[in-house]
């Protein structure tokens, strides 16, 4: 069988920097080959020359054994690849069929034939289940992963052969990660042949056929899924054994000597209706839960950000009725939004000043910002952080997982801060960043912070945690997990409304 897509020896060079090295990879029809690797390892590049963004200084590249030149997308999607990115592209004043038809639109006598376009958009629909999405509903009306699955069945209704897609599962929920990867499944039956770019080994492992992964631009693994393991995986990506679920690891648990930082009760806000709970100096606390459960809202609304309705907040034994995120950040409370790219940092500022923007003033004297003393206050967070760029380069050319530790060193910087509320912190970010990043959670707990993480990942939560919430539907679970006495399992049941086996602390 001649493969669709065959990548051979293809290298890439930027300036002096060789981003990629050699690479070779195929994909066969019916094929999931999951390609994963560090930020940084070369994944977008290859993305980038197999979808015609990017020409290869060395190499080639097959489509069912001819060798072909793409010297742009569209070029590509004639030969039969297409890509769905990680920032979707549905455009949300068009119907889901003007969105599934873009670009090569049905018409009779030189007008669009809407009817044939719903009726070819209805029938597509159906044949991947998903038939609750109406043709006649608009881009905006659609949620994350109905407008990805939209995408995805555009590159289809074009008759590629190849489907590329980037860290497809990164916003979605359980439920929905689940539908995607039947999807791809349903796709692979059908002959198509996908490349699945992920962070997310459990994913990869559950289904794809084939593994490559890349390091520093190379490859250092391609086999049959049934040949490796998650652990395995771990050390090709990172270069070494990585250690996280081990007790020597974690934070120092809380005591009776510690402070007590902040008792929640019964605060209601936005999706949260009851929750209730005590944060203590030097403890790491995880909110774990499924997305909507309200988790991302008792952040909000203790900084401010969101309205709160009901239940009262103290902080060191004080009243605290957070108005704004200033007023929040004065009384020693720090937000790290989920979404760093949207409301996280300026991209064109340099890491330098995204790093001080809250705490200028402290920089400030006369009138006149004192630029050396900020240069030496940076330079010390960069080494402690291991944050390897120079502090003038703009944000935006950063990988996610520096980009999360930039914005850490900005939160430690503030004077006075004593809790740090964390909101899915290493989302997007590659497994070794994730692991320097939980390292660092934990330290905070060691230096005395209060800390409070929010997370959607069961392994995470399970890493970095001294004592686990988990929140249903709006509400506290009634039982708080102390680590090293529950399994993933039941903090699953938990969020999923079942019970638990473990009984409250």
């Amino acid at each position: 069988m001649v493969p669709l897509l065959e990548v051979h020896g293809v290298s890439k060079v930027y300036g002096n920097t060789r981003v990629l090295n050699q690479v070779s990879l195929k994909v066969e029809p019916g094929e999931i080959l999951a390609v994963l690797g560090h930020n940084g390892a070369g994944k977008s590049t290859l993305i980038k020359l197999i979808s015609g963004v990017e020409l290869p200084n060395e190499g080639s590249v097959l489509i069912q054994g001819k060798r072909v030149i793409m010297t742009s997308p569209l070029e590509a999607h004639k030969l039969g690849i297409g890509c769905v990115y990680q920032e979707l592209h549905v455009i949300d004043g068009l119907t889901v069929a003007q969105n599934l038809f873009l670009g090569h639109e049905k018409t009779k006598k030189g007008l669009l034939d809407m009817q044939a376009m719903r009726h070819e958009s209805r029938t597509l629909l159906e044949s991947f289940g998903l038939s609750d999405l109406d043709p006649d509903s608009l881009g905006k009306e659609l949620s994350h992963p109905q407008k990805q699955m939209i995408e995805i069945l555009a590159a289809i209704n074009m008759q590629i052969k190849v489907l590329l897609l980037d860290e497809p599962t990164s916003s979605l929920t359980l439920g929905e990660v689940d539908r995607l990867l039947d999807l791809m499944r349903l796709l692979a039956k059908k002959g198509l042949g996908i490349i699945f770019i992920t962070h997310k080994l459990k994913e990869a492992l559950a289904v794809s056929d084939h593994v490559t992964v890349l390091r520093n631009g190379s490859v250092v693994l391609a086999d049959h899924v049934n040949n490796v393991h998650e652990e395995q995986l771990v050390e090709y990506i990172a270069g070494k054994r990585l250690v996280e679920n081990t007790e020597s690891n974690v934070s120092a648990h809380s005591d009776d000597s510690s402070e007590e930082l902040l008792q929640v009760s019964h605060l209601s806000s936005g999706k949260a209706l009851d929750a209730s709970f005590t944060l203590q100096s030097g403890q790491v606390l995880g909110i774990y839960g499924l997305v909507g459960a309200g988790r991302t809202d008792i952040l909000k609304a203790l900084f401010g950000l969101e309205q709160i309705t009901g239940g009262t907040i103290t902080m060191s034994g004080q009243p605290y009725v957070p108005k704004t995120p200033t007023q929040a950040l004065a009384a020693g409370l720090y937000y790290l939004t989920e979404d760093r790219k949207v409301d996280g940092f300026i991209p064109g500022l340099s890491v330098a000043l995204n790093m001080v923007l809250p705490s200028l003033a402290a920089f400030e004297q006369n009138g006149m910002i004192k630029f050396r003393q900020i240069a030496a206050k940076v330079e010390t967070f960069m080494r402690s952080l291991n944050i390897q760029v120079d502090r003038e380069t703009p944000m935006a050319n950063l990988s996610g997982g520096t980009q999360q530790k930039v914005l850490f060193a900005r939160a430690l910087l503030v004077p006075g801060i004593k809790i740090l509320m964390l909101d899915e912190p290493t989302k997007g970010i590659d497994i070794g960043s994730k692991t320097e990043i939980h390292s660092l959670i934990r330290q905070l707990g060691r230096e005395g912070y209060g800390v409070i993480v929010v997370s959607s990942e069961v392994e995470e939560i399970m890493a970095v945690s001294d004592r686990i919430l988990v929140m249903a539907s709006g509400r506290m679970v009634e039982n708080y997990f102390l680590r090293g006495q529950t399994e993933e399992a039941d903090l699953l049941r938990a969020a999923l409304g079942g019970k638990s086996r473990v009984q409250s602390a």
